[in-house]
C-alpha cells in the first residue's frame, strides 16, 4: 500500500515545504516556530512533542525539535516535462537515500530542471534521510519517473569514474575533467536539452539493459581513492555541464 504522507523534521527542511502540504505540526518547544523563515507555519495548530518521541521518530536528539506530517507530492511523468526544460539528472538504482537527497539539493542549487528516477531500484525520495539531506528541497524540485533512460528522448551523458570504465575505454579517459568534453575528446552539444545519468553507488549504470548514452563524462580519480560518492561525482558533472 502506498503512503500519502511522510514526516519532515527540523526547521531547515520545513522551510522548503509548502504550507498547503502540511497536515500537522508537533514541537518540543513552540517558540522555535516563531522564526521569520517559518512564517508559513504560523497559524497552524501545534501539538506538544516530548524529546523522547522526537528521538524515536527521527533518530535525532533535540530540546527544540520540530516535525510535521506532510502530504506527499505527486511524482510526475515525462509527459509533464515543460517544453522549456533543458537539463535533467537521471538516477538509476541509487540505494542510499542521503545520496539521493544530496543530488536533489544539487539539482536545485545548480538550477537544473528536475530529477528523473529511472526504474524501481532507487531509494524513496520522500523518506526522512533523503528529505534531511536535500534540506526539504524534494518538495520543490520536480521529480519525474520512467522505466528506462531511453524513455527520455534527449541526448544522454553517462557519468562515471575512470576506474569503473570498460577496459577498452580506460586508457582513453582524460587526465582531468574537461567541461563539455566527453571521453572520446568530442564536444558535448550543450545548446539543447541534455540528461546526465548517474547510477548505482557500487555498479554504476547498467548499459546492457538500457540504451547506450551518447557520451561518457569521466572523472579520473587517484587509484587509492577508487571511486567518488555518487552525489559528489554527479554534482561535479552537473556543474561542468
Amino acid at each position: 500500500e502506498k503512503h500519502s504522507a511522510t514526516v519532515v523534521s527540523g526547521t531547515v527542511a520545513l522551510k522548503a515545504v509548502p504550507k498547503e502540504a502540511i497536515k500537522m505540526v508537533a514541537a518540543c518547544d513552540e517558540t522555535v516556530l516563531a522564526a521569520p523563515d517559518l512564517a508559513h507555519l504560523h497559524g497552524l495548530p501545534v501539538q506538544p512533542l516530548f524529546r523522547q518521541q522526537y528521538h524515536a521518530i527521527t533518530g535525532e536528539r533535540s530540546d527544540r525539535g520540530v516535525l510535521a506530517e506532510v502530504t506527499l507530492p505527486k511524482l510526475r511523468t515525462l509527459d509533464e516535462l515543460p517544453v522549456t526544460a533543458r537539463r535533467l539528472l537521471a538516477v538509476h538504482d541509487v540505494r542510499d537515500a542521503a545520496n539521493l537527497g544530496m543530488l536533489v539539493r544539487s539539482v536545485a542549487g545548480l538550477e537544473w530542471d528536475g530529477i528523473v528516477i529511472v526504474g524501481s531500484g532507487t531509494s524513496d525520495p520522500f523518506c526522512l534521510p533523503s528529505i534531511r539531506a536535500s534540506t526539504g528541497l524534494v518538495f520543490q524540485v520536480p521529480i519525474y519517473t520512467c522505466d528506462t533512460l531511453g524513455a527520455i528522448k534527449w541526448p544522454a551523458v553517462y557519468a562515471e569514474v575512470q576506474k569503473k570504465l570498460p577496459a577498452a575505454l580506460k586508457d582513453t579517459a582524460p587526465q582531468k575533467l574537461a567541461p563539455g568534453i566527453d571521453i572520446y575528446g568530442e564536444p558535448i552539444d550543450q545548446s539543447g536539452p541534455l540528461v546526465l545519468a548517474v547510477g548505482n553507488e557500487q555498479f554504476g549504470f547498467d548499459l546492457i539493459k538500457d540504451i547506450r548514452p551518447d557520451h561518457f563524462a569521466v572523472l579520473r580519480v587517484a587509484e587509492a581513492v577508487g571511486s567518488l560518492n555518487v552525489a559528489i561525482a554527479g554534482s561535479i558533472l552537473m556543474q561542468a555541464l
